[in-house]
């Protein structure tokens, strides 16, 4: 969805995670990085550099789980190009759980 909404969405899920004890991370863009309020915030790259966060996710995700990460959230990337193998990336990491806005 717009990014605003993914925003406040993410947000609100972590003010509930953290209300429950879970520690959470964002996958964010360095467009976005300092809008969310998780304890785990990391961004792969600029949003217009396609390459670079691709190369950049699996480092990030190994990263949440050495950190101790219980939830990650991601924003998502337009599905064309090097895009849509992140994004593929990142729906099978999520165990196919997305959430469209």
């Amino acid at each position: 969805g717009p990014v605003e909404k993914v925003i406040q969405y993410i947000n609100q899920k972590t003010d509930e995670n953290t209300a429950q004890g879970k520690k959470t991370g964002v996958i964010a863009t360095d467009e976005t990085l300092y809008s969310y309020r998780a304890p785990l915030v990391k961004s792969p790259g600029a949003r217009t550099d396609e390459k670079k966060i691709a190369k950049n996710l699996f480092r990030i995700l190994r990263e949440f789980d050495d950190e101790g990460a219980d939830v990650i959230y991601a924003e998502s990337f337009e599905e064309k190009g090097v895009s849509l193998a992140t994004m593929n990336r990142m729906i099978k990491a999520a165990g196919h759980k997305e959430v469209r806005l």
